[in-house]
């Protein structure tokens, strides 16, 4: 309820637009995706995404859906298995292994 009542200050536009958030960052997509749909049947339809960017982390099959046009950052999972499997079987050293993944951007950001 808590981040609730902070959606509430921020969708309900305060008099102050520096008073409001400019991002929502979600964990992953799936909290982007619930963020949306509360916002959406709490508030006026859409009220989140016209004041303020939503974004997750993971690029599910379900962000590019016109119902989210959800901005995200995918994550290299399949360099990311390479590396744990040649670890695991001891082909390379238990190491920190850095990759990048890629944001997509839609519309929801």
């Amino acid at each position: 309820m808590q981040a609730l009542a902070l959606r509430s200050d921020s969708v309900g536009l305060p008099p102050q637009p520096a008073d409001r958030i400019d991002v929502l960052l979600c964990e992953n997509d799936v909290l982007a995706f619930g963020a949306m749909d509360v916002s959406d049947s709490t508030f006026n339809p859409y009220a989140l995404r016209m004041t303020i960017a939503v974004a997750g982390f993971d690029n599910t099959l379900f962000a590019s859906a016109p119902a989210y046009d959800l901005t995200t950052y995918e994550q290299p999972i399949e360099a990311m298995v390479k590396a744990t499997v040649s670890m695991i079987l001891g082909r390379k050293p238990n190491a920190t292994v850095i990759l990048s993944g890629r944001l997509i951007v839609r519309g929801s950001a």
